[in-house]
Formats: C-alpha cells, structure tokens, sequence
C-alpha cells in the first residue's frame, strides 16, 4: 500500500482513454503541414509526451514545423478532439473512495489546463480534484515536472505525495521533484518503457491501483 496524503494523476492513459480524440487531432494536425504519417492506429505514441518536441523527434521536422503542427492539431481537438474521450471504468469509484478517506488530489498533466477542466467536467469527476494543473506556455508550465512542480505548490508535501501515470515522463517528473511513483500498465506507454522507467510502484489495472492506493 502507498499511503500518502496528496494523489496527483497525469489525465491521458490514466484518468481517461483519448485515443480517437487525439488520434483524429493529430492526424489533421500531421496531414495540414504535409508530413507523410502511417495510419492513426501507430499516432497513439504521441499520447503522453509534449506534442512538439515529439513530432519533431519522431518526423525529423524542424522546430517551425512543429510549431504549425500543433496550431493545426489544437484547431481540430478544440472543436472536436477533446470530447472524443471516455473515462476508465472504475476511475470514479477510486476517486471518491480516496476522498472519502481525505486525500487531496490533484491533476498534473501536459495537457492545456482549460481543456483537461473540460474534460474533468464532461465526465463529472472534476468535483473530486482540489487542484487542476495543466500546461500552461505563457506561465512555464509545459513539461510534467513544471506543471506537477505547480501542483504540489498547493500542498504541504510533508503529508506525502505521489504521482499515478502511463509513461516514462511521469516517473521522470516525480523523481525530479522528488515524490513516489505509480506506472499504470493499461495507459499508452508500452510494458519495457513502464518497467525501465523507475516508477516506485507498477500496476497493471485501475482495480489493482485502487488496491494500492487503499489498502
């Protein structure tokens, strides 16, 4: 059991599942700057790290490039892509639970914050979150470690903190500012990248994350 006070969660692969919102994104996104791309099934390895630098990684395109992407990108999800979503079963459950318990919880994702607030609300879980913090590029808050940095800035971590999420850039952020960890296995990031992450804890289900984090 990890017992902390503080519960921050990264939002994609571990909250919800967004693949045909952001697939859809990123493939008009890919398509409007002309860059060739295989089908929207093998788009899903950009669920998760910073939309730019992993296109211009992935795709060899310069930064400018990768800039008019995301323009692109943000055009269709914030019409369409960001309500084409659905929320883990028993994501719910295990939210309510841990306030029924007093935890305080709290959302950390690269996600633009106004739109992770949507989505929290679509599906009617934002009352559980007693900090939203999302991405943010005129405030500084783009990676993960910037924005669970801001999270945390609410608390007094004394209490304990951990972050729960899906890929390496979670375990990365939580060492960096120096909580535990929970790598879930059902999110985006694939079984060698959860386990060579260095997450505190690995879980391969929402049942066995409630466990975890209920006791």
């Amino acid at each position: 059991m990890i017992d902390h006070g503080i519960i921050c969660f990264d939002l994609d692969g571990t909250l919800t599942d967004p693949y045909e919102g952001l697939t859809k994104s990123f493939e008009f996104g890919l398509d409007a700057v002309g860059i060739p791309h295989g089908p929207r099934s093998e788009l899903a390895m950009f669920i998760g790290p910073p939309l730019v630098d992993a296109v211009c990684e992935h795709y060899k395109v310069d930064r400018a490039t990768g800039e008019r992407f995301l323009i692109e990108f943000r055009r269709y999800f914030e019409d369409k892509g960001w309500c084409d979503n659905k929320v883990y079963d028993g994501i719910p459950e295990l939210l309510s639970k841990l306030k029924e318990k007093g935890k305080r919880i709290a959302l950390a994702t690269s996600k633009p914050t106004v739109f992770s607030r949507k989505i929290l609300e679509l599906f009617g879980i934002a009352r559980f979150f007693d900090v939203v913090s999302g991405a943010d590029a005129a405030a500084g808050r783009e990676k993960k470690t910037e924005v669970l940095s801001y999270a945390l800035s609410f608390f007094d971590i004394r209490d304990g903190a951990v972050l729960v999420g899906d890929r390496k850039y979670d375990a990365d952020g939580a060492k960096n500012v120096g909580i535990d960890s929970i790598g879930v296995m059902y999110g985006y990031g694939s079984r060698d990248e959860i386990l060579d992450a260095g997450f505190t804890a690995v879980v391969g289900s929402v049942r066995e994350l409630s466990e975890l984090l209920l006791g």
